[in-house]
């Protein structure tokens, strides 16, 4: 194969895998910390432990990660929220670390609640619009689920009551 049919044999590659590899437009913290999290409300809501742990873990490292150079696009915010979100991140840290440390679903329901509140802070300071916030009345407090799921999966009630709450902008 002489250099010319390489070159083009290498440019027909990096065509193909630009294609094949989707690019995100939210490829920040924010977006991987809610991909974690999904992970953990999906357990939860099936009623096991499941990848909890390791999900939450990373939720945490990500948090740390992030706080120790904070960097607002990283970040996932515009810059006039940079200094609220940036604060917020060791609370998300604490709390996704006690999320890990849980060893049963009742302590693993309550430590996703206490992860939520600081998340759902940062969800506002993001303007993401993939995530959306649900509420459960039964034990006054909320979830993030993908905006794509719109069927209500709670993970405080799991398989006992799935579809006990509702989504907060409807």
């Amino acid at each position: 194969m002489n250099l010319k049919m390489k070159s083009l044999s290498l440019a027909a590659v990096a065509v193909l895998v630009a294609v094949a590899v989707p690019v995100h437009a939210a490829d920040d913290a924010f977006a991987t910390m809610t991909g974690d999290y999904e992970t953990i409300r999906l357990a939860l809501l099936n009623d096991t432990l499941d990848g909890v742990a390791a999900s939450a873990r990373a939720i945490e490292t990500t948090a740390r990660e992030l706080a120790a150079d904070f960097d607002a696009e990283a970040a996932g915010v515009p810059a006039e929220s940079a200094e609220d979100a940036a604060a917020l991140l060791p609370e998300i840290a604490e709390t996704a670390g006690d999320l890990a440390a849980a060893g049963d679903l009742e302590s693993a329901r309550d430590a996703l609640g206490e992860l939520t509140e600081p998340l759902v802070r940062y969800l506002k300071l993001t303007g993401a619009t993939d995530v959306v916030v649900a509420y459960c009345p039964m034990v006054a407090k909320s979830w993030l689920q993908k905006k794509d799921d719109e069927t209500i999966g709670n993970p405080y009630y799991g398989q006992e009551m799935p579809g006990c709450g509702f989504f907060e902008d409807e």
